[in-house]
């Protein structure tokens, strides 16, 4: 972003002879590189491009945004979760004894899973059939 930001408050026409651009997917190389120069318009296209998959992955975030936020301000600040696991349980919707949950999960499966074997032996007769 800063060799673009450069870009535009300098006026300058032509990118750096070597800005960043270990950023970049391989995809976007043969687009970026036109026979060893960066292509301008397709450099900042991906810069921008890649921007935006990673704000919406999470990687980068934007100060202020509600959209864009820290991963960590989706959590709860850990001085307040210590506090919260000292006082009991915590207030969540699953159990949070691993070997509890791992047992509740397994049971869940097997009742599911005759269920579904039986839905699967009708579907496969009626297509045989």
């Amino acid at each position: 972003m800063a060799t673009i930001t450069d870009l535009y408050r300098t006026g300058k026409r032509n990118v750096p002879a070597r800005p960043p651009i270990s950023f970049a997917p391989k995809s976007w190389l043969p687009i970026v590189l036109e026979d060893g120069r960066i292509n301008r318009k397709a450099y900042e296209f991906c810069v921008f491009s890649e921007l935006k998959r990673r704000l919406n992955a999470g990687d980068v975030w934007v100060e202020g945004s509600k959209r864009f936020q820290s991963f960590e301000s989706f959590l709860i600040p850990t001085p307040t979760f210590a506090l919260m696991r000292e006082e009991g349980p915590l207030p969540v919707a699953v159990e949070t004894d691993v070997e509890i949950y791992l047992q509740e999960q397994r049971t869940i499966l097997n009742k599911a899973c005759p269920t579904l074997l039986g839905s699967q032996r009708r579907e496969n007769s009626m297509m045989s059939s």
